[in-house]
């Protein structure tokens, strides 16, 4: 967990650093380190998230650690957690 402690911390120069882990769509779900913007408004405490495939359309999130998971809120009103170690880090 010490590296989304550290994606949480990082300077603004890299905020181009991801996370990824595969769905089952075939596509992946990417938590990134941008402030989670939604209805133009931003959420400093939040991150940005989406996660697309080829079956639908990219659905953007906001997520966030909860009890040692990430939580994603996504735009279309579900929540789902993932366990943290099945991100990989993108650089």
């Amino acid at each position: 967990m010490r590296w989304l402690a550290a994606l949480l911390l990082t300077p603004v120069a890299g905020l181009a650093q991801v996370f990824y882990m595969p769905n089952q769509g075939g596509g992946e779900i990417v938590l990134t380190a941008r402030p989670c913007i939604h209805e133009g408004k931003t959420y400093n405490a939040l991150r940005e998230a989406y996660t697309w495939s080829n079956e639908y359309r990219k659905i953007q999130g906001c997520w966030y650690v909860k009890d040692g998971n990430v939580e994603i809120i996504y735009e279309n009103g579900h929540t789902r957690v993932y366990r943290i170690s099945d991100f990989t880090r993108r650089d």
